[in-house]
């Protein structure tokens, strides 16, 4: 789909209450977790539906498609006249494309991150008010966990897809794509819609930095050194702090 840019790509977390766990889980685990898209915080995220608007002959590939994936031992005669016959009677119109779509959602596990460390409104939406931390991931194109990682496109327009679209571009609009509003994410994604949402083991060596809150308790801070230092990588650890007379964060190095 794409290649991509940034060497390092960020993970803003909250650590509050129980979701500390998640952060015990990367840093003493190399386990990351794949929420589903029903959890995310833009109703239209993955929410974008398939149109069944295309010609009869796409519609009649399609359905040819699906047939060959669900009973493949059927002859391909009969295939066809049972595709013919679903349009014919007007079967793909019934379909609620809708709510197919966020049944998918279920079962689909998306990790996001940040090409940026150190954005404002990201620490305070996703990091409990600059209270939680920012972890960060080296990324390696040719590694098979981040390396799989692709950029969102954000739109003013909102986007189309059929269902007689590519896989890549059906994958594309659902996934990856997200209202111009939220540009200043700079959002990368790794989607897994095989296993679908859950636990993900990830190599440790691509662990590479955690920045800790501004506001973030001490307690948090001597939690983070100390998983830092038994981590087998030696991540490095940033304590972020409030830029004098700027609206902006400054970083400086612990361990």
């Amino acid at each position: 789909m794409s290649e991509l840019e940034p060497d390092i790509l960020y993970r803003y977390m909250s650590c509050e209450g129980d979701k500390i766990k998640r952060l015990e889980q990367i840093l003493q685990e190399n386990v990351i977790y794949f929420p589903s898209p029903s959890l995310f915080n833009d109703p239209f995220d993955c929410a974008i539906g398939i149109s069944l608007e295309c010609s009869y002959e796409k519609k009649l590939q399609v359905l040819l498609n699906g047939m060959t994936q669900a009973v493949p031992e059927l002859p391909v005669e009969e295939k066809l006249r049972r595709a013919r016959k679903l349009i014919d009677v007007g079967a793909l119109a019934k379909i609620d494309m809708n709510a197919i779509t966020k049944e998918i959602m279920q079962f689909v596990g998306i990790l996001s991150m940040s090409a940026i460390r150190d954005n404002l409104l990201m620490w305070s939406h996703y990091a409990n008010k600059h209270q939680g931390v920012c972890v960060g991931f080296k990324v390696v194109p040719i590694d098979p966990f981040f390396g799989n990682c692709y950029p969102v496109i954000y739109r003013e327009e909102y986007p189309e897809t059929a269902i007689s679209d590519s896989e890549i571009e059906i994958t594309n609009t659902a996934f990856l794509t997200k209202s111009s509003d939220w540009a200043y994410e700079r959002e990368y994604r790794i989607i897994e819609n095989i296993n679908g949402p859950g636990l993900y083991k990830f190599p440790s060596h691509l662990l590479s930095e955690i920045i800790i809150g501004c506001q973030a308790p001490i307690e948090l801070r001597e939690k983070v050194i100390g998983m830092a230092r038994n981590h087998p990588t030696k991540p490095q650890v940033f304590q972020a702090e409030i830029a004098p007379r700027e609206f902006r964060l400054l970083s400086k190095k612990l361990i």
